[in-house]
């Protein structure tokens, strides 16, 4: 094998529904360039009932079988092809044997690899003993990646032979079938092959080099965090399912109190309407509220509800969250998986073409919904660790000032923010007073909500329901912040008009971009939220390439020896924050590389500070000073 080589490598699992006596059901393959067979894997699922009420939890320290809602996969092998002989190989696992972590790490570490899904090769790599992938130095290409920078509005998340319209071929043996698993293999490794060949070639990639490389990079890292973790406390969620089941039985006795003894299933949108604009003569929402309600019905969504002032609208909102308390607590300990010390930890899978804006998201279980509530406290450090997290303040706003070179939103961040609360003084600038004028309460949320609703690209009606005020209120609000700060205004009607003009935008640091193909739609929602999605992506995705610039300067430190990865590790990207486990004595050296790190990312006109905060779990967090 001659250094630089480049081979493709994919994974080959079977899969299976196990039972609780023990009883398995293998129904068929998948690797990590198709996914289980959804029709198999459901009449699987319907065999497997016959046999017990519920599937077994996966308690036996084995690493290498992962779980989604009763499905395992259990890895066969490696599959290997190299470009220039066309030679493949079969790399078969058997637990125990270090023979195919020896050469899964030789070529990972020689090699320029191809695949499909790069984040779950990695993650198998590493959990059959692989030592390392740095992402920093490893060298892959993901043909999901490259068919998402090019068409960053799908996810690519159905199998290999999804891409092919990306790269100008149409797949012939996409649906082959399985009776010869390694032989789908080797073909789905030759496709990768054929599409990294492409890649280069396609002239929509030439402009997006550096963000082809930075994201397979990105994906790497992803593999080592899914690889890892979190740590999670199983009789914390317990105690708290118990808490969530009693809360919902005191809000069922509670409604029916207070609509006069009537029996109501608060779980039905058609009883709570029925109560709230029938029985209790509530004023219905508004047209704006309606929208997207998937009836005739008068909507109960949680917009409405919130707007609602009486006692049964709070009901039905503690209940409706009570339910997803007790969900998320089944969810996430269904999820758990009990390594060889005996931890249980969640390995969710990080999504990196999920979102056109390229923000991560997480799934299987989605740790990014987890609120600011008792459900964090579930999320723990393992013994003698603690968990660090680094927090990025106002980044969306921060990331704007930037982009738009307005004066007086830069000098608010650069020489106010330390002094000033940040919104209060975006109220003042807006009504033209001192930036430390106190201000009345309420302000503060009004002139946050406003600022964010202006960066998401919000339209004066949607402020009035987030904010539940008149449309009219709304647009002053609106307009004194572009009073105050111009620069914004104007920004934002040239990435329209550049929009408009290209098709498409380009966020600026990555050089990635999004098509926008109903920029010029004659229809006005259309194009309305075309350009919303124009002024949106470019923030939001300078912000997304801020955080995983942060990320691999953080995977380049340790590598550096700047920080001992041995005692401090990347588990988790929550939105703006990075969360890390951290042995308890090694915790100021960690926060100085990795405040270093993420104040660094790039280099914008405003300072990006972070806060970070330690705790046993991730609920319990105390903001550190930083010395």
């Amino acid at each position: 094998m001659e250094e630089g080589a480049t081979c493709a490598i994919g994974t080959l699992q079977r899969d299976v529904v196990r039972v609780v006596d023990g009883v398995e059901i293998w129904f068929g393959f998948s690797s990590n360039f198709r996914p289980p067979d959804a029709d198999e894997c459901k009449a699987a699922k319907k065999a497997a009932k016959k046999f017990g009420e519920s599937f077994s939890r996966v308690e036996d320290g084995d690493e290498e079988t992962a779980s989604t809602e009763g499905v395992f996969t259990e890895l066969l092998g490696f599959g290997v092809i190299f470009e220039a002989t066309g030679e493949f190989f079969f790399l078969p696992h058997q637990k125990g044997s270090l023979d195919l972590a020896h050469r899964l790490d030789a070529l990972i570490s020689r090699c320029r690899v191809v695949t499909y899904h790069a984040q779950e090769v990695v993650q198998r790599a590493l959990d059959v003993g692989v030592s390392k992938v740095e992402p920093s130095t490893a060298n892959f290409v993901d043909c999901r990646v490259d068919a998402w920078l090019m068409n960053p509005d799908r996810a690519y998340d159905g199998g290999i032979s999804e891409v092919s319209g990306c790269f100008e071929e149409v797949t012939k043996n996409g649906d082959a079938s399985w009776d010869s698993a390694t032989a789908r293999l080797r073909a789905d490794l030759a496709l990768a092959l054929r599409y990294y060949q492409r890649g280069s070639e396609i002239p929509r990639m030439q402009g997006i080099s550096f963000a082809r490389i930075v994201e397979a990079k990105i994906a790497v890292a992803l593999g080592a965090m899914q690889h890892r973790g979190m740590c999670f406390d199983r009789h914390e969620a317990n105690t708290q399912r118990a808490a969530a089941n009693a809360r919902v039985e005191e809000l069922q006795n509670r409604a029916r109190d207070v609509i006069g003894g009537v029996e109501i299933n608060l779980s039905s949108a058609q009883q709570v309407g029925d109560v709230l604009y029938n029985q209790l003569k509530l004023p219905p929402p508004s047209a704006h509220a309606m929208k997207g309600a998937k009836s005739s019905h008068l909507s109960t969504s949680v917009d409405v509800l919130q707007q609602m002032k009486h006692p049964f609208a709070q009901i039905v909102l503690d209940h409706r969250g009570a339910l997803k308390d007790r969900a998320m607590c089944d969810g996430y300990d269904k999820a758990t998986v009990v390594n060889a010390e005996g931890h249980a930890r969640i390995h969710t899978r990080w999504n990196n073409t999920s979102t056109a804006t390229g923000r991560l998201s997480s799934s299987a279980p989605n740790v990014q919904q987890v609120g600011r509530g008792s459900m964090r406290n579930c999320f723990i450090a393992p013994p003698g660790r603690v968990l660090v997290a680094a927090d990025y303040s106002q980044i969306e706003l921060r990331v704007l000032a930037h982009l738009t070179e307005d004066e007086r939103l830069i000098s608010l961040f650069n020489e106010h923010s330390r002094t000033v609360d940040v919104f209060c003084a975006i109220w003042n600038a807006g009504r033209n007073l001192p930036i430390e004028t106190p201000t009345e309460p309420g302000t503060r949320d009004i002139a946050k909500r406003t600022a964010y609703g202006i960066v998401y690209g919000q339209h004066a009606t949607g402020l009035a329901e987030k904010l539940n005020c008149s449309k009219f209120e709304a647009q002053g609000y609106i307009a004194a912040f572009h009073r105050a700060f111009p620069r914004v205004q104007q920004w934002i009607s040239r990435v329209i008009q550049t929009a408009e003009r290209d098709g498409a935008v380009i966020i600026p640091f990555s050089g990635r971009h999004r098509p926008l193909p109903k920029i010029h739609s004659n229809v006005f929602s259309e194009r309305s939220e075309a350009q919303r999605q124009a002024v949106n992506t470019v923030i939001q995705g300078s912000a997304s390439d801020l955080i995983k610039t942060a990320m691999l300067r953080w995977c380049e430190a340790t590598k550096a020896g700047e920080a001992r990865a041995e005692l401090v590790e990347l588990v988790a990207q929550i939105h703006d924050e990075l969360l890390f486990e951290c042995e308890k004595d090694y915790v100021q050296e960690a926060v100085r590389v990795i405040r270093s790190c993420m104040e660094g990312a790039l280099c914008l006109s405003v300072p990006t500070p972070v806060k970070i905060s330690t705790g046993k779990s991730w609920g319990e967090l105390v903001e550190i000073a930083i010395s």
